[in-house]
């Protein structure tokens, strides 16, 4: 008598393998995160400000993309089982990053307005000093930008949250750069603070 192989049972598509899927497909699957961006100091909405969700684990990076309506709100894809960061960014305010959450809820990000630095480096006489490298520091503001003066001298450094800066015009190039003129400003938002530089030998401390 001929003996008849053996065969496992097969599960066909559809059945325990198709749910094995579809779970694995609701893991991944992104929930929804609504929120609003609003001015820090007056409130209002910022209207058409960019909302961008990055993905900071797995490869390919990843990103999606929104943007705020006309009262500030917006949605937005949050991946269930991914790191990710939220930038919201609009003209003329500083940007804001931070986590996004792991569970969507509704979310209110407040922006400041940027503020600016702007003036004038003199070297010895008076003489306009271009093509010198302008440095503004703030430990209070977490913030730093640089620039290059131009053929007149003058400068300007923009997107700088409020605070007090320490602007620092320096001599040289190489990795020890030497400060020739320094001066505080104090930021404000939405406003550009004026910062006439004269060459001298020292510079005070960082802000």
């Amino acid at each position: 008598m001929r003996s008849q192989a053996r065969t496992s049972p097969t599960t066909p598509t559809g059945a325990s393998g198709g749910r094995s899927r579809a779970a694995a497909e609701r893991h991944v699957q992104p929930g929804r995160l609504h929120g609003q961006v609003l001015d820090a100091e007056s409130g209002e909405p910022v209207r058409g400000a960019a909302v961008t969700l990055a993905e900071t684990s797995g490869a390919p990076a990843r990103a999606r993309c929104s943007a705020a309506d006309e009262h500030g709100r917006f949605t937005i894809a949050v991946p269930r089982a991914a790191d990710a960061l939220l930038v919201v960014d609009a003209p003329s305010y500083v940007p804001e990053v931070l986590g996004a959450p792991s569970r969507p809820a509704p979310l209110v990000v407040r922006l400041a307005r940027a503020g600016a630095i702007s003036g004038r480096l003199a070297g010895a006489g008076g003489v306009p000093a271009a093509g010198v490298r302008v440095v503004a520091v703030s430990r209070a503001a977490m913030d730093v930008r640089d620039g290059m003066t131009d053929g007149a001298g003058r400068f300007s450094l923009d997107g700088l949250r409020p605070g007090r800066y320490l602007v620092t015009a320096f001599a040289g190039g190489g990795p020890a750069p030497r400060g020739m003129a320094a001066a505080f400003a104090d930021v404000r938002a939405g406003a550009a603070t004026p910062v006439a530089l004269r060459a001298h030998g020292s510079c005070p401390p960082v802000a």
